[in-house]
């Protein structure tokens, strides 16, 4: 973690850099999920599949990476954050306002009916979609690691989309239950449970 409390990863691909493009999707799955920590090739087969079995697709562009650009249209559902929204669009400096966050989230977009996530840290989320714009805050929390809290917020929203949840429902959840995992130290031992995550929304 940095000085100003960000968090510094380094990635070591190792056995994420040979996966190979999938040849099935599971029957019955209502949502593929990908990240670009594993080939593009394969992620592009496995979206290829998963839409030829009627499901929706999400993908969390990070890290942000130049072949990254060519899966974009592939999603139903694309997430960045500020940094890699920037980097897509090819701006040097990050949107400030919610404004122009938003206006950024829609150059973005590839295709009719696409979602793009804006993750905002600290600040909460703003999503662009059919439905238009979705702004939702974060709860105010002691942060003690942020490691992991994107990957929270990527698998709770997908969950939540996968058991029928609206969009800006499905964010609210998602928002809250990274807000629990900044909360605790570690990447997958930082992840609140879905116990957690109820009693959290009661």
């Amino acid at each position: 973690m940095s000085d100003a409390g960000e968090n510094q990863i380094v990635i070591v691909p190792g056995a994420n850099a040979a996966l190979a493009a999938p040849t099935v999707f599971p029957a019955g799955a209502a949502l593929a999920v990908a990240q670009a920590e594993v080939p593009a090739q394969a992620v592009a087969r496995f979206f290829t599949l998963a839409h030829e079995a009627g499901a929706r697709t999400l993908y969390n562009a990070a890290p942000a990476l130049a072949e990254g650009r060519g899966l974009l249209p592939l999603a139903d559902i694309v997430v960045v954050n500020e940094t890699e929204l920037a980097f897509f669009l090819g701006e040097q400096t990050v949107p400030e306002s919610d404004a122009a966050l938003a206006a950024a989230a829609r150059r973005l977009m590839a295709r009719a009916g696409q979602w793009v996530i804006v993750t905002l840290g600290g600040a909460g989320v703003l999503a662009e979609g059919p439905d238009g714009t979705v702004r939702l805050p974060a709860r105010r929390v002691p942060v003690v690691d942020t490691t992991g809290a994107g990957d929270t917020f990527c698998g709770v929203l997908a969950a939540r989309l996968a058991q029928g949840e609206t969009m800006p429902r499905a964010l609210a959840v998602a928002v809250l239950a990274a807000g629990l995992s900044v909360q605790r130290l570690g990447a997958a031992a930082s992840m609140p449970t879905r116990a957690e995550v109820e009693l959290a929304l009661a």
